[in-house]
């Protein structure tokens, strides 16, 4: 918040997004919200333009489980004790062989059964088992960008309509962009479930009537973003950030206190 590119990052609004353009223009498509600026700060939401989601139709399950257990080579006995020094490091312990005499207790000494510190064969319970594979009759990956909601997007105050248009015009190439990147190619959805495309179908949502138009490629995306760039360049969109150097942000005191009572060995 001490950086000017910060201060009108966080007081952009939809009527005056220069900012956001300029600096965080991804914030503009996928929606953006800081929650922790304070009650004296205007912690606008800026609204999603852009949806995407996948979607199983008709699974097979929806209860299926993958049963297992935590294997462990020496097969120790999870009913086995085990005392701790601090719950702070679980790799220091000691096996409960007799009590100490009262005198002598270590009151910050902890008490855990091995398998609480990741030995033993440890089943996987109904409550504990991972959601399992589950087949669907079909699965669509269906992205949508509304128009409607970049034409709330506005430059701001002296900013021409052709600047405006061209602003739009920029982040709808962009969100082409990037989903042709991400959902163009077989790509990996979690473990055991990669997917690729079978088929591609662009549609526009027009007024009257729908059309079915050609999709593209990343190649094809990639120059529509440099030519709408250029555009907006000439048209007067401010792009302050774009192609500048990242700027490193370093923690203040309070954060770097926080982090070394998580981390002491970072500190150091």
């Amino acid at each position: 918040m001490k950086e000017e590119s910060g201060k009108s990052i966080f007081a952009a609004t939809p009527e005056n997004c220069g900012a956001l353009v300029a600096w965080f223009p991804q914030a503009l498509l996928y929606g953006f919200w800081h929650s922790h600026l304070g009650n004296k700060r205007a912690q606008t939401k800026h609204a999603r333009a852009w949806v995407s989601e996948i979607i199983g139709w008709k699974p097979a399950s929806t209860e299926i489980r993958t049963f297992g257990v935590k294997g462990d080579p020496l097969n120790l006995s999870i009913e086995e004790e085990v005392k701790l020094d601090t719950e702070d490091d679980q790799t220091k312990w000691e096996m409960v062989t007799s009590e100490k005499a009262p005198g002598n207790r270590n009151t910050k000494e902890k008490k855990k059964k091995l398998s609480k510190i990741g030995h033993g064969q440890v089943p996987f319970t109904d409550k504990d088992a991972a959601l399992g594979p589950v087949s669907f009759s079909r699965i669509t990956q269906r992205a949508t960008l509304s128009f409607a909601q970049l034409r709330r997007l506005h430059l701001g105050q002296g900013a021409s309509d052709d600047a405006n248009t061209a602003m739009r015009a920029l982040l709808v190439a962009m969100g082409l962009h990037a989903h042709q990147l991400a959902f163009g190619h077989g790509f990996a959805l979690r473990s055991g479930a990669a997917l690729r495309p079978r088929r591609t179908v662009l549609t526009w949502l027009g007024a009257d009537a729908d059309e079915e138009c050609a999709p593209s490629n990343a190649n094809d995306t990639q120059a529509l973003l440099e030519s709408a760039r250029s555009h907006a360049e000439s048209a007067g969109v401010p792009l302050d950030g774009w192609g500048q150097v990242p700027t490193i942000l370093l923690p203040k005191d309070n954060l770097k206190k926080a982090i070394a009572s998580t981390w002491p060995e970072l500190a150091d």
